[in-house]
């Protein structure tokens, strides 16, 4: 009778498993037909840096559209298919030693979560890209949320507030600091004044109650806001900013000055302001309201004292209407408003 070469390594195997446990292979070769074939199931991908086998980012983009192609293609370097579980590794093959072990995938994150002091406790309904006037105690003020806003409110944004200048309109000013709905922050523009100028020592209530209402309104993080202004604005900015530092994360200002124009003096500015908020502080050369040399002296002084300060100089005067490539609105949106990305952050 002729014994088939399966049947001598059934019986070999288990003999073998039973006088030596710690024989290799037998556990597998007994089990004959019910072994892992070696065409098994796909690998899954859990390189945490392919993106085929991680979460893309929320932001579309975030994604770099010129190499959609690659995105959920499996890195031809990897093995498509499962090991045998009971094969023996190759005694021929080498192992590179200088081959680094991947890491495992991290486990998943927590969902994002709101922190309930910054959840708005009277939430309104968002409408995006628009003027939306709202009332704070002290006065109106104007809203514009851009499209990147969460609407239901769990996350939250980083908001700019703007100050008119000496005969402008806050609702106007509103659209001006923002382009089209894509900026990131929500813009605050403080009404109160319209077609006049700011009271310096006492218009300060006007925007801190303007910031107090949004937060209210809408999820702000209270880390993550700037003030601004134009000329008179920018005076009332830079005088709620040193006076309140501790609120803001940064002044942007245009054609206006630190000091001069405020009702405060340099000294007593510099030592009302609890910490070195950022400067950013846009001048034109031939303006003859906020010479040149005043703002190079004052924002000069700023430096000494520490203050983060950068001064944009731009030819152009107080006022100058818009071309393709100048202007007061078009350098105010070309040289400072890219800053509101800067990640700019007030003190915890």
């Amino acid at each position: 009778m002729t014994i088939s070469t399966t049947a001598h390594m059934r019986a070999f195997c288990i003999v073998a498993c039973i006088i030596g446990p710690a024989l290799t292979g037998c556990r597998g070769a007994a089990a004959g037909e019910n072994s892992t074939s070696e065409n098994g199931t796909p690998v899954t991908n859990t390189d945490p840096t392919d993106p085929a086998g991680s979460a893309g980012p929320s932001d579309p983009a975030a994604q770099d559209p010129s190499d959609a192609s690659s995105v959920g293609q499996p890195d031809s370097s990897e093995t498509s298919e499962t090991p045998d579980a009971s094969a023996t590794p190759d005694a021929s093959a080498t192992p590179d030693a200088s081959a680094t072990p991947e890491p495992p995938a991290p486990p998943p994150g927590p969902p994002p979560t709101t922190s309930p002091a910054t959840f708005p406790t009277s939430p309104i309904t968002v409408s995006k890209n628009k003027v939306v006037t709202l009332q704070s105690s002290a006065g109106p003020y104007f809203v514009v949320v851009p499209n990147a806003y969460d609407a239901s409110h769990n996350s939250s944004s980083s908001l700019f507030i703007w100050l008119h200048g000496c005969g402008g309109y806050a609702s106007n000013d509103a659209s001006v600091v923002s382009p089209g709905g894509s900026q990131s922050w929500i813009t605050v523009s403080v009404g109160g004044r319209d077609g006049g100028c700011w009271t310096m020592e006492t218009d300060s209530k006007l925007v801190l109650a303007a910031l107090n209402d949004v937060k209210t309104r809408l999820n702000i993080d209270p880390r993550r806001v700037t003030i601004g202004g134009y000329s008179s604005g920018g005076n009332l900015a830079y005088r709620t900013a040193f006076y309140n530092a501790g609120t803001f994360a940064g002044i942007l200002a245009e054609n206006s000055a630190p000091f001069y124009g405020t009702n405060s003096s340099q000294s007593a500015s510099i030592a009302a302001a609890s910490w070195k908020l950022n400067v950013v502080h846009l001048a034109h050369l031939s303006d003859t309201t906020f010479k040149i040399a005043t703002v190079r002296s004052e924002t000069d002084a700023l430096k000494t004292a520490g203050f983060p300060v950068t001064r944009l100089e731009q030819a152009g005067t107080h006022w100058d209407s818009d071309t393709s490539t100048s202007g007061t609105n078009h350098d105010l949106r070309t040289y400072l408003l890219p800053y509101l990305d800067a990640g700019w952050r007030s003190p915890d």
